[in-house]
């Protein structure tokens, strides 16, 4: 077959070929590194020049985190979108192991973004990203956020993560004056946050809770791994009570584990046998059994002799293991 050269076709595939290149070079050297070229390409027309500098942004450096802040509030959501990933990227490159000083920088950029005139969004984004650098340094500006309800949601959720006794503090106060909502969002830091330190005021507040309310005391409390007082009544009754709410089972489950754990096997044992008798959940009846096997007392044994006519096979297998 005879072959055919065409320099016209051969000139533009070279030219094609050359034009790519030199795309693709202009592409990778459109971030500099530094702080001026990462806010103006983040801003870019183009979603492939946004997403390189968002993507590269740890290169500029905490100093860009207050520039790109401001940013928040541009009307264009998918520049919006890529500012916010630059922060992230940064923020997370800042908290790296070893680099305690960008860290630093990082959490004081922050601290001032929520106390300067920020926009909301760029609060909100402020307070997401304290979860990764946020000491106790930023509990201060990050409580009086509780304040403002396009923020609380967020500020609760950033003091749920930050080490130390001021943010678990600052979160009971907090519980004074909120309202019924936000005092249940609060509780379910607290409980998260199980710090032990708090047992015994939200025992306190357990007592004089709104009805509403005391299921959410209650949880937070079993979270905290540790002895609730001797004197607490807890509510066993109102387990085998219709209206009894779901939670309440594997919130009581989780305070027997914790007693039991602590030595205190008389207390944790009234709470097995009361979840083991009344409960309605197959899984919470089993983890009662489980408890009270392992409390390895010869005189409960005979507690597992009714069960074995259950209707469940689960709870009729632990029953029969434990008997042997």
């Amino acid at each position: 077959m005879k072959r055919i050269h065409n320099k016209s076709i051969g000139w533009r595939v070279s030219l094609g070929v050359t034009a790519c290149a030199f795309g693709w070079l202009l592409s990778v050297a459109s971030f500099a590194g530094d702080v001026d070229s990462l806010i103006k390409n983040v801003q870019s027309a183009s979603s492939e020049v946004r997403v390189e500098a968002a993507d590269k942004a740890a290169e500029a450096g905490v100093d860009a985190l207050l520039p790109l802040a401001g940013l928040m509030d541009n009307e264009d959501q998918f520049v919006v979108k890529d500012v916010q990933h630059a922060m992230m990227h940064i923020v997370h490159y800042a908290g790296r192991p070893g680099a305690e000083g960008e860290a630093e920088k990082a959490e004081e950029a922050l601290i001032q973004v929520l106390e300067n005139d920020s926009s909301h969004a760029a609060k909100n984004e402020a307070l997401e990203l304290l979860h990764f650098v946020g000491t106790e340094e930023a509990v201060d500006a990050v409580s009086d956020c509780l304040e403002e309800d396009d923020l609380f949601e967020a500020a609760a959720r950033c003091l749920e993560e930050i080490p130390g006794d001021e943010a678990t503090e600052e979160l009971l106060e907090a519980l004074e004056d909120a309202s019924v909502d936000k005092q249940r969002r609060i509780l379910d830091s607290l409980g998260h946050r199980g710090d032990p330190g708090s047992a015994d005021e939200l025992v306190e507040y357990y007592k004089g809770a709104p009805a509403q309310l005391k299921i959410d005391a209650l949880d937070a409390i079993s979270r905290l791994g540790t002895p609730v007082d001797a004197k607490f009544k807890l509510p066993l009754m109102a387990i085998a009570s219709e209206s009894a709410n779901r939670r309440l089972p594997e919130i009581l489950l989780r305070i027997a584990d914790v007693e039991a754990e602590a030595g205190h096997k008389k207390k944790a044992l009234k709470i097995y046998e009361a979840l083991m008798d009344g409960a309605v959940l197959e899984h919470v009846v089993c983890g009662a059994m489980i408890g009270i096997a392992h409390l390895n007392d010869p005189e409960t044994i005979g507690m597992f002799g009714k069960k074995m006519a259950d209707p469940s096979p689960a709870i009729r297998e632990i029953a029969a293991q434990t008997i042997i």
